[in-house]
């Protein structure tokens, strides 16, 4: 296996190569070592190999406590979305069920002093609660289950226009103004043009909802070497450092009522185009939410640890 691993190439030499060995004798353990030539030419050995250097590290612990780490995350966001889901079936369950009470007990008593209307009354409200119902069903599953992206060419003026005329009518009743920047010209982007819709929507309804009494909305959308920039700021309460912390949490809202979901989509749908999600805010002075989406498109890989990655002459 040694000779194996001292068979370098040419043109490879004065590289080093990095990769993690399982030992499960006497013990388990995990090893990384480092195999580096000794000289900038192949000197070879009494064998005929060239001479090189092995480094090893015990990463046994380290790669436990990143497991424990992962898994600890792991059941606490499994914990935190049950105990979430829990609560918000909770309220439409319970009101079905308090309505289909009443329903039957009257029914059981008098059934011919109910008249069709109130019957269809309690039918309606039925119907709404099972749509909450399937709304927190829906709203869960987009959150934590990833969707198959339909990339396609994005006119992004057309993406923010849509959004904003979903929320008109909110927007318009409470007297929102909405201010919208583009520079002269903007790279045409690939993505999911629902997803990112959606995303822009859930950002701009946030906003709406933050200054309940109306306020001000900018949008401004930059373009830098790397990424397509599009920043909501709105004129509402704003964020304490302690809400930025946990903005991100399942469930968890600084608004009176909302799903505390809406966020969390929109990192899922961000991230699934390899951008970023930032957030920023101050107590009284506002908040800024920006989305920014790669110029290019990323191909995301995993290097395995065997390839040679680093000259010889570079510091580890």
């Amino acid at each position: 296996a040694w000779d194996e691993l001292l068979q370098v190439a040419p043109e490879n030499w004065g590289r080093f190569s990095r990769r993690e060995l399982e030992v499960f004798y006497p013990e388990r353990r995990l090893l990384s070592f480092y195999l580096m030539p000794v000289a900038e030419r192949p000197d070879m050995n009494k064998r005929g190999l060239p001479l090189a250097t092995l480094i090893f590290h015990d990463v046994t612990e380290t790669h436990q406590a990143t497991e424990q780490t992962l898994e600890t995350q792991k059941v606490k966001a499994i914990t935190q979305l049950a105990a979430g889901v829990a609560h918000e079936l909770g309220n439409p369950l319970n009101s079905l069920g308090i309505h289909l009470q009443i329903l039957k007990r009257k029914l059981q008593q008098k059934p011919e002093t109910i008249s069709a209307e109130a019957v269809q009354d309690f039918v309606e409200i039925a119907e709404q609660e099972i749509a909450r119902l399937d709304a927190i069903v829906k709203n869960f599953l987009n959150a934590v289950r990833p969707g198959q992206l339909e990339l396609a060419a994005l006119d992004l003026r057309k993406l923010l226009s849509d959004a904003i005329c979903f929320m008109r009518p909110e927007i318009e009743s409470k007297g929102t103004k909405v201010e919208v920047s583009f520079p002269d010209t903007i790279p045409v982007l690939a993505g999911d043009a629902g997803q990112l819709t959606q995303a822009f929507f859930n950002i701009i309804k946030n906003a709406c909802q933050a200054m309940p009494d109306g306020g001000l909305l900018q949008i401004l959308c930059t373009v830098d070497d790397v990424y397509v920039h599009v920043k909501f700021t709105d004129s509402g309460k704003g964020l304490s450092d302690s809400e930025i912390s946990r903005i991100m949490e399942p469930y968890f809202t600084t608004k009176s009522s909302g799903t505390g979901l809406g966020l969390l989509i929109v990192d899922r749908i961000v991230r699934a185009h390899g951008g970023e999600l930032t957030i920023e805010g101050r107590p009284g002075q506002g908040a800024s939410f920006t989305i920014s989406l790669p110029r290019h498109a990323r191909i995301v890989r995993q290097i395995a640890c065997e390839s040679s990655a680093f000259d010889a002459s570079e510091p580890v």
